[in-house]
This record gives structure tokens, C-alpha cells and sequence, in this order.
């Protein structure tokens, strides 16, 4: 009989931490604080493209975030 081996159940990965603050003038402003080596260490990307991806991978997660926000709003009609 072959053996087995069970792998890991998918679970959330962390990403990377955004602090979101207002600035004197009103404007909020969102500055990247912490990052997994591996979005900023891999390759030969400039630092500029590498955290324009990673502005890209925020405003995704920010999709979700909204559709959290749908779902509680619809859950107490």
C-alpha cells in the first residue's frame, strides 16, 4: 500500500501591513510598513514597479473588504 501523506489545509497567507492615515490637509494617505521578503526580494524589478504591484494586491484585498461590508449590511435587513 502506498503511503499517504497529508498536506496542509489552505489558510490566509499574510501579505503585508498598510497603515492608512489623514494627513494635516484632510487627504488620507496609505504607506506600506511591513511586506513578506519575497514580494520585495525577488527579481530585478525597481523598487517604484514592485510597490506599484503591491498597491495592485491592496486595492484587491480592498474589493473583499467591500464585499464584507455588502454582507453585513444584507444580513440585518
Amino acid at each position: 500500500m502506498a503511503k499517504v501523506f497529508r498536506l496542509p489545509d489552505p489558510a490566509d497567507v499574510w501579505q503585508f501591513t498598510v497603515e492608512v492615515s489623514r494627513r494635516p490637509d484632510g487627504q488620507h494617505a496609505a504607506r506600506l510598513v511591513d511586506c513578506r521578503a519575497s514580494l520585495i526580494e525577488t527579481g530585478n524589478t525597481a523598487s517604484a514597479a514592485k510597490l506599484r504591484e503591491i498597491a495592485d494586491l491592496l486595492e484587491q484585498g480592498i474589493v473583499t473588504m467591500r464585499a464584507d461590508a455588502d454582507a453585513l449590511t444584507t444580513s440585518h435587513i
